[in-house]
């Protein structure tokens, strides 16, 4: 792929028993690629209707790369979207992360192995490697100097580039609630959401095998304007 990337899909799809809360996620990854001059013209959208297989393929067109924000309760819903839109779009480059994506290198690459859908993979917090990926895609680069991947190589192996490293600073990073984002996503669904998550911290120095964040044992603030600022748009 080369600088002809013009369009971003990024899907989160909740549970099927859920309140119907902002993707928080996908909402990350799209406002901090917008922080980027690079990257501002592209054409970003956020899909989380979880319809039946075929009418999400169609809602989510044929872009250039499709991001899918994957967790236990929404990982085989989310699989067999990948694999529909990989058969629509076979040029389209799927890209899979989140807490469900493993990030010992045997598990990801038997993940790899059975859902020959997805392209790349993306290891721990997400918004700075995708963004780093996008660029490199618009530059027709190699994926080698994306941090915390893995992607398929021309002859099918699995290629792991560095380790995932975390957000230190927030600062590089952009807020959907603030840039504009969600207000877009809420004109595309009115009346559809009921919850905001609103991020004050990242990291745990707890061990708790059930959380992700016991993985991450360094207590990362936010800043507290930016967390101000969002609960002033929530209320």
């Amino acid at each position: 792929m080369s600088n002809k990337l013009t369009s971003i899909c990024v899907c989160q799809y909740a549970g099927i028993d859920a309140i119907s809360g902002l993707p928080l996620a996908a909402g990350l990854l799209v406002a901090t690629a917008r922080l980027d001059k690079s990257l501002k013209d592209l054409d970003f959208s956020i899909q989380v209707d979880r319809v039946n297989v075929k009418q999400a393929v169609r809602s989510i067109g044929q872009p250039d790369v499709v991001g899918l924000s994957v967790y236990p309760w929404n990982s085989a819903y989310t699989f067999e979207v990948a694999r529909a839109a990989k058969a629509a779009n076979p040029n389209g480059l799927i890209v899979a992360g989140g807490p469900a994506v493993p990030r010992r290198q045997t598990s990801a690459r038997a993940l790899l192995e059975a859902n020959p859908c997805i392209d790349v993979l993306v290891f721990g917090e997400g918004e700075l490697a995708f963004c780093e990926l996008l660029r490199t895609l618009r530059a027709g680069s190699d994926l080698d100097e994306v941090p915390s991947i893995a992607f398929r190589e021309a002859d099918g192996s699995c290629r792991f580039t560095s380790a995932p490293g975390r957000v230190l600073d927030f600062n590089k990073t952009g807020s959907p609630y603030l840039d504009g984002t969600f207000d877009s996503l809420i004109e595309q669904y009115p009346q559809r959401f009921a919850m905001a998550l609103i991020e004050t911290n990242r990291g745990c120095p707890f061990s708790c095998t059930f959380c992700d964040w016991s993985l991450t044992k360094k207590v990362v603030e936010l800043p507290f304007e930016r967390v101000a600022a969002e609960i002033d748009w929530a209320t």
